[in-house]
């Protein structure tokens, strides 16, 4: 599966939706630095290291992660995802970045499901790490990339 079925739905092409992206991150730093006052930073939780960001992107939609467009931006950080679980009563974002190179995620709750939920997300009192399936699953997922070509010299 490609990410292009996924945004088929789209009233426009894909490239304009990754685009559209790449400005809402650039919203997004300037909110966070002028408003939330932040820096940003790479927020811990290491899962593994990554050689090929956007391939990885493809398959982690495919796993049911979405875009997550109200994050603020880690350094370096090119794409930012969460999937939305039901734990212990509360509605929880699995939240991963994708950077360069390395994958990082957290478990936190869920900003939308209601005011109290949504204090507590900007507050970050729920963060937490991810579940060992969780990272399981992320790992191999990793593992079943096909390898980069290697180009001669």
């Amino acid at each position: 599966m490609s990410v292009f079925k996924t945004f088929k739905a789209a009233p426009f092409p894909v490239r304009a939706t990754v685009s559209l992206y790449a400005l809402w991150q650039l919203v997004r730093l300037f909110v966070q630095h002028h408003f939330f006052r932040q820096t940003a930073t790479r927020q811990r939780y290491h899962i593994a290291d990554v050689t090929a960001p956007r391939v990885l992107l493809t398959e982690l939609i495919d796993l049911g992660f979405q875009p997550n467009y109200f994050a603020l931006v880690d350094q370096g950080e090119l794409f930012n995802l969460r999937r939305l679980i039901y734990f212990a009563g509360k509605l929880y974002q699995e939240h991963v970045r994708i950077f360069p190179d390395e994958l990082r995620g957290h478990l936190e709750i869920a900003y939308d499901y209601g005011l109290g939920d949504a204090i507590e997300h900007v507050k970050g009192t729920t963060i937490q790490e991810l579940s060992d399936n969780t990272i399981l699953e992320l790992r191999n997922c990793l593992a079943s990339l096909p390898p980069l070509p290697v180009e001669d010299d």
